[in-house]
């Protein structure tokens, strides 16, 4: 059997700090929002939430550096054979996976994302991601940018936005993890993305 060197150190490092700030960002949201399932101080909750906001941003921007200048661009870009690979996969996810067959896609060097991924991650990546980041932001200096958080419709407007983002990366989190089960094994997708190779 052969073992392809799919996801770099570089890649691996980036899921693993977007994925436990997501989970955390998840979280404190909770205590934020919820205040009958407050687990913890408000500020404390606040802090956090602020803390790995920033760093979601942060890695986000190394994200696109290493997207657009290393490559990995290349993943979400279509290729021929996309349509009959993504009705292949639709199969595949709605009943062959609980059939026990044999997934039809297999991640390589240069091609990690199979026809359904590329769009579901695409618009996570380009349009959920940043869209929280920039809301986020906003409700974080929203004295500071009052004007320009008037001009897109009130502060109101833009945490119901932040919120409801939220709601859609919590659904999200839960497939992906779910997912991340379908394996070979219930952990070898995980352990492909911890040590980057995997099977051909």
């Amino acid at each position: 059997m052969e073992r392809n060197y799919v996801y770099p150190a570089s890649d691996r490092i980036w899921h693993w700090i977007h994925a436990i700030s997501i989970t955390m960002l998840v979280l404190t949201a909770i205590p934020i929002h919820f205040p009958s399932l407050r687990f913890v101080d408000l500020k404390i909750a606040v802090n956090i939430h602020t803390f790995f906001g920033l760093l979601v941003a942060f890695d986000f921007i190394l994200y696109l550096i290493n997207m657009f200048f290393y490559g990995s661009i290349k993943n979400y870009l279509p290729r021929s054979g996309d349509g009959k690979q993504a009705i292949m996969m639709a199969k595949y996810y709605l009943w062959g996976i609980f059939r026990g067959e044999e997934e039809p896609f297999h991640p390589k060097p240069g091609r990690r994302l199979n026809a359904l991924q590329k769009p579901a991650y695409f618009v996570v990546m380009f349009i959920m991601v940043p869209l929280q980041i920039f809301t986020g932001l906003l409700i974080w200096k929203a004295a500071e940018a009052e004007s320009l958080i008037n001009s897109l419709g009130g502060l109101r407007t833009i945490s119901t936005i932040h919120i409801a983002n939220a709601y859609l990366f919590a659904a999200y989190l839960l497939f992906h993890i779910y997912l991340g089960t379908t394996g070979k094994t219930f952990w070898y997708f995980f352990k492909v993305m911890i040590t980057g190779y995997a099977d051909e």
